[in-house]
């Protein structure tokens, strides 16, 4: 069957063509490159084309973008943006006998954290300066997987890892019991109103989104995810969306998609605004949005039709940075704040510091006189405390811990630097890159030993130095 015909269900022998498309190796071979899988296309693509899949997902993916009625070239831009989709179908029928799999995180990791949330007995935190300087990935998995709910958490920490760090070292070896979209039954309940959106990727670069089922149908969904057709059909048999809100700059790659299947109000701070598009920006322009809050540093709103969720100005990650608190229980902190398994209290992202540490201390010092059980960040370790004592005294610890840290930040365009070229494989590039891009006070946050600002500095001045003192010597 042509590209060009209707759309029909789709059968194996049209799989087995797809496959051997020069079209899909192209892509492929892009993937194939991430190590997502550690083989080769033409064995994958044999697998998948031998493979037993439920096509009319497959069939779902491909109608829902009109692949049937497009060019080929047109057909290229599809499918590169369906294929994570259709890569992780094809992913979970790889057949064997048992669940005997492992995946490893490799250098790429630059402490996202998004598997930590899918599958948190399997992906861990790796204490700082615990590795050595040649190797430096901020999580690890922990253990093999060994059941098939631990193979579906992993498959979808693999498909949301924004920066492709996650590998299978043993293949998967048995066909699970069935075979659905790899984020099927979300949004995920966490307690009460309050739901897991999934469906994380690096358009906001792995962070968590939150729906709230608030009274009198005022929905709020707090950093969302990529509108995939399914969530957001899910999101309307819920009573839809009324609120979109946003946390901070680097969480709003997705608010138009949303808005236009909404139609919702969108919200966030004025100091982090968008005003003009920019090649070199990986944020979009947000200077339409319906409500743009000019709240001082710790001040505190409500939001308009929903009395139980209050907005706290919370600058320190960036300048428009903001919380959520909900019916005084559930605190959608951002990128502000997050539980450390590895310190066993509160912490802020140090490394991820893109206006001020210490104004990001006296963020969180503001929060002690506010009551809360859940902390869910959009970067890190969600946790709940007993009672809202509980949560403060950990909190305090957080500041203490706070106070003993370098002072500072991280500019953004380096931080950015940073994530683009670091290694896969750790070695001597790995060191050298971590050392020299990113300042000193967010080195020492680091996985694995660095070289210290003050030795850089002196292999760049002394061979100068000696080289004018050479040429003085000379005259």
């Amino acid at each position: 069957m042509a590209i060009g015909q209707r759309p029909v269900p789709l059968r194996n022998d049209l799989i087995t063509q797809l496959c051997s498309m020069r079209l899909i190796h192209a892509v492929l071979t892009e993937y194939v490159s991430q190590a997502i899988i550690p083989s080769s296309f033409e064995h994958w693509r044999d697998v998948a084309s031998q493979s037993v899949l439920a096509f009319e997902e497959v069939n779902d993916v491909l109608i829902s973008e009109r692949f049937y009625n497009l060019s080929a070239p047109s057909c290229f831009q599809v499918l590169r943006k369906a294929l994570p989709e259709l890569w992780q179908l094809w992913l979970s029928d790889l057949v064997s006998q048992s669940w005997d799999q492992r995946v490893e995180v490799t250098g790429k990791c630059v402490g996202a954290m998004t598997c930590r949330v899918l599958a948190p007995e399997i992906f861990h935190e790796v204490r700082t300066k615990s590795q050595p300087a040649f190797r430096g990935s901020f999580t690890e998995a922990g253990k093999e997987i060994r059941s098939e709910e631990e193979y579906h958490a992993v498959r979808r920490a693999v498909y949301s890892c924004p920066f492709k760090a996650i590998r299978w070292t043993r293949q998967p070896r048995k066909r699970p019991s069935t075979s659905s979209f790899v984020y099927e039954g979300y949004p995920k309940q966490v307690e009460g109103d309050v739901y897991y959106m999934g469906l994380s990727d690096k358009t906001t670069f792995g962070s968590a989104g939150f729906l709230i089922r608030c009274a009198g149908g005022q929905n709020v969904l707090i950093d969302p995810p990529i509108a995939h057709p399914k969530l957001v059909e899910a999101l309307s048999r819920m009573g839809g969306v009324q609120h979109l809100l946003f946390t901070h700059v680097d969480h709003t790659a997705n608010h138009g998609a949303w808005h236009e299947a909404t139609k919702a109000r969108r919200l966030m701070h004025r100091a982090d605004v968008v005003r003009t598009h920019s090649d070199y920006s990986p944020f979009p322009v947000t200077s339409d949005f319906e409500t743009l809050l000019e709240l001082r540093p710790f001040e505190t709103v409500c939001l308009d039709g929903v009395p139980d969720l209050q907005i706290i100005a919370t600058p320190g990650h960036t300048p428009g940075s903001i919380m959520f608190l909900y019916k005084d229980r559930f605190l959608f902190t951002g990128d502000s704040l997050a539980f450390s398994p590895a310190k066993g209290h509160l912490h802020a992202h140090r490394i991820q510091t893109f206006q001020s540490w210490k104004l990001q201390e006296q963020s969180l010092q503001k929060l002690l006189s506010y009551d809360f059980c859940w902390v869910l960040p959009g970067h890190g370790d969600w946790k709940k405390y007993e009672t809202a004592s509980e949560a403060r005294q950990d909190l305090r610890k957080c500041l203490a811990w706070m106070l003993q840290q370098a002072s500072g930040k991280t500019w953004l365009p380096r931080y950015v630097l940073w994530t683009l070229v670091r290694p896969k494989i750790g070695g001597p590039r790995q060191l050298l890159l971590d050392s020299l891009i990113l300042p000193q006070g967010a080195k020492d946050h680091f996985p694995n030993w660095t070289l210290p600002s003050w030795l850089l500095s002196a292999a760049v001045v002394l061979p100068c130095a000696c080289f004018l003192a050479l040429r003085l010597h000379r005259r």
